[in-house]
Formats: C-alpha cells, sequence, structure tokens
C-alpha cells in the first residue's frame, strides 16, 4: 500500500525554497509538507536548474543544534510581516477629498475619518 502525499500549492512552493534556503533539512520539510524526500529533491534541483539558486551544502547526519523547521517557519513569517509593514511604510499613502469646494489632503495611515456637514474629523 502506497503512503498518500499532499500536492504543494504555489504558496507552500514558495515556503519549501525558503526553507531550503535558510538551511532547513530536507527530511524535516518532508515531514512538514507530508511529501516525500525524494520530491523535496526534485524541487531543489529545479530550483537550481531553473532559478539558478544556491543553496547550503547539507549533507550527513543532522547535527542536534540543526535549525528547527518550526523555528525557520515562525522566522520566515516575521520576516513577511516586516517586509509589509516596509511596504505599507514606503508607499506614501495619501487621501485627497473635496469638501465644500475646499481639497483636504491626509498624508498618513489615519484610524478614523469622519466626514459630515459640520466638517471633517480625522483620527491618527
Amino acid at each position: 500500500m502506497h503512503k498518500k502525499y499532499n500536492k504543494l500549492s504555489e504558496k507552500d512552493i514558495e515556503l519549501l525554497k525558503i526553507l531550503l534556503i535558510k538551511g532547513a533539512y530536507p527530511d524535516d520539510i518532508a515531514k512538514y509538507f507530508n511529501i516525500s524526500i525524494s520530491t523535496v529533491h526534485k524541487y531543489k534541483s529545479d530550483f537550481v536548474k531553473n532559478e539558478n539558486l544556491n543553496f547550503p551544502s547539507i549533507s550527513g547526519r543532522k547535527p542536534n543544534n540543526a535549525p528547527k523547521i518550526e523555528d525557520l517557519i515562525k522566522e520566515i513569517s516575521k520576516e513577511k510581516e516586516e517586509e509589509k509593514s516596509e511596504e505599507i511604510n514606503s508607499e506614501q499613502i495619501s487621501y485627497k477629498f473635496v469638501i465644500n469646494g475646499i481639497t483636504v489632503e491626509i498624508t498618513g495611515v489615519p484610524n478614523k475619518i469622519d466626514i459630515s456637514k459640520e466638517g471633517i474629523d480625522i483620527k491618527f
């Protein structure tokens, strides 16, 4: 009886690539994604061939101090959150409103904007 393996989504493939770049061991990656170790090696060789990527050399027994996949995933998630934050900050977010013929431009990220006949209330 054959073991049924998962098919990876594009998001999973990208995570697999980042894990390989960060030095995760193929057997850990295989267990995490419920795929075979040979599938991990296939993706790795495809990345090398198609994207000209280089990965850390990992061979032999896994040392006790090898990075844990859970820790690497937390690190990757944190890096992605920081990238998103930088993207929002680097894009100058700007809002323009015309109220009673007066143009109001707000640069930044307000928490709340209330516009009424009496005026505008902006909270940062």
